[in-house]
C-alpha cells in the first residue's frame, strides 16, 4: 500500500530542499526531487514507490490564498508607522 504525505517546500539551500510534512522538516537533495521545483510548492511523497511529485493544483490553491490574504492586509493598512 502506498502512503502518501502532503509535504511543502520551505526553503531551498544550495543542492538541498527543506520539505514540511505537518511541523516536521525534512532535507532532501534536490536531485531527487521534480526538476524545477520552487519554494512555496506543494509536493506528494509516495512513500512506498520512493517518488516526489509537484501537486500543482495545492500550489495554485495555496498561491491564490497568500495572494487573497496579502489583499486583505495591504487593503486594510493606513499607511502610518507602527507603533510598538
Amino acid at each position: 500500500m502506498d502512503l502518501v504525505l502532503e509535504a511543502s517546500v520551505d526553503r531551498l539551500e544550495g543542492d538541498v530542499a527543506v520539505l514540511l510534512i505537518g511541523d516536521q522538516a525534512f532535507d532532501l537533495p534536490l536531485a531527487a526531487l521534480p526538476d524545477g521545483l520552487a519554494e512555496g510548492d506543494r509536493v506528494l511523497v509516495h512513500t512506498s514507490l520512493g517518488r516526489i511529485e509537484l501537486d500543482a493544483e495545492a500550489t495554485e490553491a495555496a498561491r491564490r490564498a497568500l495572494g487573497a490574504r496579502r489583499t486583505r492586509l495591504l487593503a486594510s493598512d493606513d499607511g502610518d508607522d507602527i507603533i510598538l
